[in-house]
């Protein structure tokens, strides 16, 4: 009675202790339960049951030494030690054999008396009894070692499943936020650290880039002597103390910021992030909330964390690293083809203000020549002055395709038109032109790059559809939202085979395709080609704004 009156008294107060009362709480529920086990389950139940003992009741009397033998431990080693573990189970399977012995009986005996008439179905009602028992065996040991766990330890967590749990995060992260939040703020809660702190190299210093508890005040980067402590981190491979890392370098020659790096107070443990024999960065940890040091579970934990953290440390890194290259080359595509069309633009402007001025200029002059010449020299001249013409034409429509001029002078909604309309007249192609509903200036105050980029497109598209799909109607829809533009070019051509990566376009002797994905792609936009072999093909681009 005593014991189950301390389990009321205790079970009052059930999340309202600290996790150092609940070490206190452990060592006299576990004291109390281990001293009565014997008496309850050898004497007492056996004796109400079978009306004698299976063993006799002062036999069990000597357990209760039980009782100073779990203080004297207690106080010895500050905890109950590798056993704790184990009475905690078996407190929970106790109380579930307790509470299913408890039902089961009194179930049997109510209905054994309500249905005195089925006393002959005893068997059928113990069956049915047991099924029942069994049905709600697993919810219940669940829910009773969830109680033990947390009326004894505040919670508790299982070194082999966190462990496994931990590795795959840390496996699956990509994004140093997400891996940060699991280093620090998920393996806080789950040691019940009083803070946690992740720094990572950044130059010659550490920074900070993720804190918790009463590591919030580290706001600035850490000066960690490069010669000694990461040395002795790198050497060691494994968590230290803080008090070790002390003792340590108590007598080397470090710089008072050096120093101040060493000495940081709150920081229980230090846990190197090694890969490769680099110091990849450092998780400082603080003691737990209810005073308890870390046991050997806990850093063999802690060491193998590491290790798949530096792991995943370098893996981000290598992948912000190719990230970063892509955009550089990105960036430098979209400078070269800046580049490119400035060029056209110059050549364009050179051919007509010069080269095509000179032609016009001695047409004007052979015209006026064949009004005066005889008959002798007419043919020869005539085909002189068809030749020049022929020449002007020309050049006319390479400056066009190097510049179009309704991109300098008005904006891409009149350029479109204008390249249909030419397409159109050349091909006879019938051409079907979308824009969007919004008015006839809903493409204006475009980005300079986006108007040449959507329209160097339209054209490759046009001319690809003249030469190679054999089609007799072209659909061009452009739409635009706040955020990005999309031109959608589709036509009822013979088709082709899209090769699975569009990279692979110019293996495929797909060369303008090949040019129009790096266009768009320059730009942050997507090109989705769709086709098949007699089905026609639609092209979709995509640029945000």
């Amino acid at each position: 009675l005593v014991f189950f009156f301390t389990l009321f008294v205790l079970f009052r107060r059930w999340g309202k202790d600290s996790l150092l009362t609940l070490r206190y709480r452990r060592v006299l529920v576990m004291s109390m339960g281990s001293s009565i086990i014997p008496l309850l389950f050898l004497a007492l139940i056996p004796d109400l049951i079978l009306g004698t003992p299976l063993l006799d009741y002062t036999w069990t009397f000597p357990f209760l030494v039980i009782i100073p033998v779990i203080y004297a431990q207690t106080l010895r080693t500050g905890e109950l030690g590798t056993v704790d573990w184990v009475l905690s189970r078996t407190l929970a399977h106790l109380l579930l054999s307790g509470v299913f012995f408890m039902v089961y009986f009194l179930l049997f005996l109510w209905l054994n008396d309500f249905f005195y008439f089925a006393r002959p179905m005893s068997p059928v009602l113990i069956a049915g009894l047991a099924v029942i028992a069994a049905a709600f065996f697993s919810p219940t040991r669940r829910a009773l070692l969830h109680f033990a766990d947390h009326f004894l330890y505040g919670g508790w967590y299982d070194y082999r499943v966190t462990l496994q749990e931990l590795s795959r995060q840390l496996r699956e992260r990509i994004r140093f936020g997400d891996l940060t939040g699991l280093l620090v703020d998920q393996l806080s809660d789950i040691l019940r650290l009083r803070g946690a702190a992740l720094l990572l190299p950044e130059g010659e210093r550490f920074q900070p880039v993720r804190t918790t508890g009463v590591f919030n005040h580290l706001t600035s980067s850490l000066a960690i002597p490069d010669a000694r402590l990461t040395t002795y981190l790198v050497q060691a491979g494994h968590p230290l103390p803080s008090a070790q890392i002390h003792r340590a370098l108590l007598h080397a020659s470090l710089t008072p910021e050096e120093r101040r790096c060493v000495d940081l107070p709150d920081v229980a443990l230090w846990l190197p992030l090694i890969h490769n024999g680099k110091l990849k960065g450092v998780l400082l940890l603080g003691s737990r909330v209810s005073g308890d040091p870390l046991d050997q579970e806990d850093l063999r934990l802690l060491d193998i964390l590491a290790a798949h953290a530096a792991t995943a440390v370098e893996n981000i890194q290598l992948v912000e690293s190719l990230h970063a290259r892509v955009e550089e080359v990105k960036y430098l595509y979209a400078q070269l083809a800046q580049a490119r069309e400035e060029e056209r633009k110059h050549l364009a402007r050179e051919l007509h203000d010069v080269v095509l001025q000179d032609l016009i200029n001695a047409y004007v002059t052979l015209d006026q020549v064949l009004s005066t010449s005889g008959d002798g020299d007419w043919e020869q001249l005539r085909w002189i002055h068809e030749q020049m013409l022929h020449s002007i034409r020309t050049l006319r429509r390479l400056c066009s395709e190097l510049r179009p001029p309704a991109l300098d002078i008005t904006d891409l909604r009149s350029a479109i038109e204008g390249l249909v309309e030419e397409v159109r007249r050349e091909s006879g192609l019938n051409i079907v032109l979308i824009f969007p509903e919004r008015g006839y200036r809903a493409l204006d105050g475009l980005p300079d790059t986006v108007n040449i980029t959507l329209y160097r497109v339209l054209q490759e598209t046009l001319t690809n559809v003249r030469r190679h799909a054999h089609a007799r109607q072209v659909y061009v829809r452009v739409h635009k939202e706040p955020d990005w533009i999309s031109l959608e070019v589709e036509d009822d051509g013979c088709g082709f085979v899209v090769p699975p990566r569009l990279s692979l376009f110019v293996r495929e002797q797909h060369y303008g395709l090949a040019g129009m994905a790096e266009r768009v792609q320059a730009v942050g936009g997507t090109i989705d080609v769709l086709s098949a072999p007699g089905e026609g093909t639609r092209i979709q681009v995509r640029i945000p704004l």
